[in-house]
């Protein structure tokens, strides 16, 4: 091979090294929870039914492998604690009373962090179809599904009890939250 193809080659490696890196570089720099998500039912088209992904700040995700799910308590709220209406061009919603089921749908006590996150989640302008609340280790997240005639989009916040704020973590179409993984507990905690 001559010098010039050598370097062509070179340089084509180099930029495949770094249009690849910068992806795996800044998810592992700036990573924060990993999901682990499925959909409730199959559809025939090029997604996985089953899909795990990294999330970071700025609402980016990214696919990844396989992880270990950190230990979790799953809490439904009843569709009855919240009374949807619109106003003008637009959903809001009314906090009923605070009430959480268990995985068993038993009804379970409250603590005043769950009082406050459903404060948080009357202010959201959506109509809602099913809230989940995830408790990791006393760091809670609220997964929300809007009712939206023919799909069923849902979004996945974080409660940040330090400034006792929702703050939107990502949004996917048609998935359910099987587990997750806290990476970084300080780039979370630091989410606004």
């Amino acid at each position: 091979m001559n010098k010039k193809m050598k370097i062509i080659i070179l340089i084509l490696l180099i930029v495949f090294i770094f249009l690849r890196s910068p992806l795996s570089i800044f998810v592992l720099n700036d990573g924060i929870i990993k999901i682990m998500t499925n959909r409730p039912y199959a559809i025939h088209d090029h997604l996985p039914n089953e899909l795990n992904l990294i999330v970071a700040k700025g609402q980016r995700v990214w696919k990844c492998g396989s992880f270990s799910v950190d230990p979790w308590i799953v809490y439904s709220v009843p569709n009855e604690c919240f009374e949807c209406y619109l106003d003008g061009n637009e959903f809001v919603n009314r906090l009923v009373y605070v009430s959480v089921l268990d995985e068993d749908s038993n009804p379970c006590n409250t603590s005043d962090v769950m009082n406050d996150i459903f404060e948080q989640i009357a202010r959201l302008k959506h109509n809602f179809l099913k809230v989940r609340i995830y408790n990791l280790n006393d760091e809670y997240f609220v997964y929300i599904e809007l009712n939206a005639n023919w799909m069923t989009p849902c979004t996945l916040y974080y409660y940040n009890q330090s400034n006792r704020s929702l703050v939107k973590l990502c949004g996917f179409e048609n998935r359910q939250i099987l587990g997750i993984h806290v990476l970084l507990l300080e780039k979370l905690h630091s989410l606004k």
